[in-house]
């Protein structure tokens, strides 16, 4: 069986180093709609305190998909620099590796907005005492007391 390629990948030149990337299991970029696994896009953006930016959509190509580990260390490299990702589901095997390469792993409801969710974590990131500013400071692993679930 053949794994998933990159078919497509777009990133913004001027991406800003006072951002911190996430990523959405997206087909459309405009709401989170795709299991971590056998998503067919990813949509990256960057949060700042007063801005965001998409910074890249990556788009897969339509060979078969899912739990292939060859497929899973793919999605993982390309969304190495994100501090989480938004997906519908999300296997447990597949979440210990997010967690290992520093990424958290949030599941939320098909078709949660990824306008609200990004709303939703520049608030957070406003707030002084931040765990998602540690979080972007310090790049940790994060952990179930310094993130919650959108």
């Amino acid at each position: 069986m053949e794994s998933a390629k990159v078919c497509r990948q777009l990133q913004l030149a001027n991406a800003s180093d006072n951002f911190f990337s996430v990523a959405f299991a997206s087909s459309d970029q405009h709401q989170v709609d795709q299991h971590f696994a056998s998503a067919s896009r990813f949509a990256v953006y960057g949060i700042g305190e007063k801005q965001l930016q998409l910074m890249k959509i990556i788009e897969m190509s339509e060979l078969p998909s899912g739990h292939r580990q060859d497929n899973i260390e793919m999605r993982l490299d390309l969304l190495g620099e994100c501090l989480a990702v938004y997906v519908v589901a999300v296997g447990d095997a597949v979440v210990r590796q997010l967690w290992e390469r520093g990424i958290r792993p949030v599941r939320v409801a098909q078709g949660s907005s990824i306008l609200a969710l990004l709303g939703e974590l520049q608030r957070e990131l406003t707030r002084q005492s931040s765990p998602l500013r540690r979080q972007m400071s310090n790049r940790q692993t994060p952990t179930d007391e310094n993130w919650q679930e959108y």
